[in-house]
């Protein structure tokens, strides 16, 4: 069952005051008590640079242009718009809007927008280090290179909300213990293919960390390449298990009720794992979407997981391939529909499982819903 972090956040009665400049807005936050709400007014607000601070809900519908969170706890962000104006020559890994060493955090109804006369996004568009009980829901992340990540933190929840127009990742994640992903859409990347970039929706790992990531959900999300260029789906790579590393295995994972729509052979992909659940979802491809190679292998979406991985269930998906069961004693894999678009006088066809529009070089996700046949994912919207 899905885990929903609430975080209440205040105990008193709210102040409210309403400020319409940055100066009338930094002297409300100097004298701010916890349980004070701020409102902005429409207008640029800058970039706000925030130590310690406690218990203030921020209301929009104002833009800051920069964030800095330090050390801040029981803050609430709602309608706020922050916008990175990126300039030519702007770095691919700039930050202009972090979160560290802080605890309970929401973002809610907020948009984090990359603009800018650049030729393709670049920056990221939240970054969380360091930090616990952090959250962004039902709130858009756009044109940035990658779109939210997080390391080294706890209980990071991202849900009911859009990503897309991202260049390279849209959610990417390290050493972070209790993650929710859930209710979400990801969707039409905007890869730059002469960058060479590793574009996955979801990604973890690893690489150079000293922990890895644990307790982790991925429930009811649309990936769909829609109009965008192939990408990864979800990609859990444990590249530190891989070298010998001990104690790295990722730990209770569930990756359940996604519609998974793309064009490359990493639909989910997992690594070393201990408790891992793949359940019902439907991993399937957008032929449109495939790259220029005839290469029905590479540019088909499938189930991966590691051989070593232990205490591994694989059920009720839809799926062209599931690798990694070798008839481990800890592994159980049943009940998935096995489909395919290659061969119309074969089993699995998707015009006969899905009908004729599963067919389309670009298909609506929708298409491939199997809601009677108790196989794959039920996300809608």
């Amino acid at each position: 069952m899905l885990r929903i972090i609430l975080l209440c956040l205040f105990a008193c009665p709210a102040v409210a005051q309403t400020v319409s400049t940055p100066a009338a807005l930094q002297k409300a936050l100097q004298r701010a008590e916890p349980g004070a709400v701020i409102t902005l007014t429409a207008g640029d607000y800058g970039a706000l640079q925030w130590r310690g601070a406690r218990g203030v809900t921020l209301r929009g519908p104002g833009v800051f242009s920069g964030l800095d969170l330090q050390e801040a706890q029981d803050l609430r962000f709602e309608g706020v718009r922050f916008i990175y104006q990126a300039t030519a020559g702007a770095p691919d890994h700039a930050r202009p809007f972090v979160v560290s060493a802080s605890q309970s955090v929401i973002f809610e109804n907020v948009i984090f927008q990359s603009g800018g006369q650049i030729a393709h996004p670049t920056g990221y568009g939240v970054f969380i280090t360091q930090s616990a009980n952090v959250a962004l829901q039902k709130s858009l992340v756009t044109g940035f290179m990658r779109g939210l990540i997080a390391q080294d933190s706890q209980n990071i929840t991202v849900l009911d909300s859009e990503l897309t127009r991202l260049r390279s990742d849209g959610l990417n994640f390290a050493g972070c213990q209790g993650v929710i992903i859930a209710r979400n859409k990801i969707h039409n990347f905007t890869r730059d293919p002469a960058a060479g970039d590793h574009a996955d929706m979801i990604q973890f790992w690893t690489r150079g960390t000293t922990h890895p990531s644990t307790d982790i959900q991925i429930i009811g999300n649309i990936l769909d390449v829609g109009q965008g260029l192939w990408t990864q789906s979800v990609f859990m790579r444990n590249e530190a298990a891989e070298a010998g590393q001990a104690g790295m295995a990722y730990r209770n994972i569930e990756i359940r009720d996604n519609l998974i729509v793309n064009a490359h052979l990493h639909g989910i992909t997992v690594g070393e794992t201990i408790g891992l659940a793949i359940l019902s979802n439907t991993v399937v491809q957008a032929r449109g979407a495939a790259g220029a190679a005839q290469n029905p292998g590479l540019w088909t979406p499938q189930i991966r997981v590691a051989e070593t991985a232990e205490d591994v269930r694989i059920n009720q998906n839809v799926t062209a391939k599931i690798t990694g069961f070798q008839g481990q004693d800890d592994w159980q894999v049943a009940g998935n529909l096995l489909v395919q678009n290659q061969h119309a006088n074969k089993a699995g066809y998707y015009a006969q499982v899905f009908g004729q529009g599963a067919l389309a070089a670009r298909p609506d996700p929708k298409v491939f819903l199997l809601p009677d046949q108790n196989v794959g994912a039920t996300a809608t919207d």
